[in-house]
């Protein structure tokens, strides 16, 4: 997996750390039901995100060697990359 790549997962991983370290203090504070849904949808999007970037990574660079050259093959993976992100 590419440095940059690598970099912005882990970024993205630490937000979604920060975002579970608030719902536990929002659980343990008995903030409103209504807080602790809403943070914990938040966090359920931004994890289904992180996934969908790590296979987006994976097709990418495992499946077709960095090679997007084609527009069928880029017009493919923007098909893949919807359904997976839906």
């Amino acid at each position: 997996m590419k440095s940059n790549r690598c970099k912005k997962l882990t970024s993205h991983i630490s937000r979604i750390q920060g975002q579970m370290e608030t719902l536990k203090r929002y659980i343990t504070e008995e903030e409103s039901c209504q807080d602790i849904a809403q943070l914990s949808i938040s966090i359920a999007k931004s994890f289904d995100s992180l996934k969908a970037n790590i296979v987006e990574g994976f097709v990418v660079e495992e499946l077709l060697g960095n090679e997007i050259r084609s527009p069928k093959k880029k017009e493919n993976l923007e098909k893949l990359m919807s359904l997976i992100k839906a």
